[in-house]
């Protein structure tokens, strides 16, 4: 029976020390789980800081300028040369040319759904091993395809201005990275024109004519123009075939006083381009009234005033010639000549009364007897 006992509390015991080396093992792997993102294996002890890209290019930015990450790495300026991060590129990093993408086991890094470098090498304090480069003592790199933990892992990607992917690092644990970039596809930038203005010259009071002008770019043709004048009871509509940048619309004649609106369109290869740069207004303004002057009348003397344009057929004012014409004075009645006339004329007047006189007195004697 004692035996029975001591087997009893044996295997009890056994049972107590089993279960709580499993309490224990599973008391250590919680908190391997809970510290895995400040591990002394990484890089920066405890990760990028914050949650968006705009906070990580800051964590980077601050890592770079102390040098620490404040758990006793002070390693962080070189370890940044290493994975490219040169001065001026932590100083030009922004949300930009800085972008959150993903780090997968094969060695390619994809952002945006576009794939921008491959053959990635990651950087950690490792103790080194077949396959490892050294960085910095107690710094190792080796390729993700062996040193990858994950699947994938997200990473913040430093593009040039090219689109070339020049820096990147892991998130979650500030791991840089090497890698071989690929290269942006050459996107060729795309056919362009537009009308870009419409100039006025004016011919006369009525007459004008209109240069319009283009800027076709990258493959982009121009076919023709058109040129549409409209106003008071007016429209007229040029049409000009060529793939020249700027034509002449030729002389446009406006009818009358008024206010005229004129617009180019260009036909193009992208289809008819017009706006506001190629549309101007014309004024009319009404005939001026004739200049006037004054000038002498030859023939009366007298001085009058003409339009300046009918100035020649006229003399000067100032003109010798130009005197009213005078009319000879009448004759004074006065002299002895003036007198005999006189008297003439009063003796015949009486001797012309006594005839007559004379003739009535025969008439009547006559006729008594």
């Amino acid at each position: 029976m004692a035996g029975y006992h001591n087997k009893f509390w044996m295997t009890l015991g056994g049972l107590f020390i089993l279960a709580s080396t499993v309490v224990v093992l599973n008391g250590n792997l919680n908190i391997a789980a809970a510290t895995s993102s400040c591990d002394k294996v990484n890089i920066v002890r405890c990760g990028l800081s914050g949650s968006t890209a705009q906070s990580y290019i800051e964590s980077i930015q601050q890592l770079s300028s102390t040098g620490s990450d404040g758990y006793g790495n002070s390693d962080l300026g070189s370890l940044l040369t290493w994975g490219g991060y040169s001065s001026s590129v932590v100083n030009s990093m922004n949300t930009s040319n800085s972008k959150i993408g993903t780090l997968y086991r094969n060695g390619e890094i994809w952002v945006d759904d576009t794939k921008v470098a491959t053959a990635a090498w990651i950087s950690a304090r490792f103790s080194g091993g077949s396959g490892f480069e050294v960085v910095k003592d107690g710094v190792w790199a080796r390729l993700s395809t062996t040193s990858m933990q994950n699947a994938s892992d997200q990473v913040l990607v430093t593009f040039d201005g090219n689109g070339k992917a020049i820096a990147a690092t892991v998130i979650r644990c500030g791991n840089m990275l090497r890698f071989t970039p690929v290269t942006p596809p050459v996107i060729p930038p795309a056919p362009a024109v537009e009308c870009t203005s419409i100039q006025t010259h004016q011919i006369s009071r009525t007459e004008f004519s209109y240069d319009a002008a283009s800027n076709p770019t990258n493959g982009a043709t121009v076919t023709g123009y058109v040129f549409s004048a409209s106003g008071p009871n007016f429209s007229k509509s040029v049409s000009i075939s060529s793939s020249a940048s700027s034509v002449n619309s030729g002389i446009i004649t406006f009818p009358s006083t008024g206010t005229y609106t004129v617009a180019a369109t260009v036909k193009t290869s992208l289809g008819d381009k017009s706006g506001s740069n190629c549309t101007t207004t014309t004024v009319v303004l009404p005939e001026p009234t004739p200049e006037q002057v004054v000038v002498c009348d030859k023939t009366t003397g007298k001085t009058i005033t003409v339009n300046k344009k009918d100035e020649d057929a006229y003399l000067p004012v100032g003109s010798t010639e130009c005197k009213p014409k005078v009319l000879p004075a009448a004759i004074i009645k006065t002299g002895p000549t003036e007198t005999l006339l006189g008297l003439t004329g009063i003796s015949s007047l009486g001797y012309g009364a006594y005839g007559y006189l004379a003739s009535r007195r025969a008439v009547r004697t006559s006729s008594l007897k």
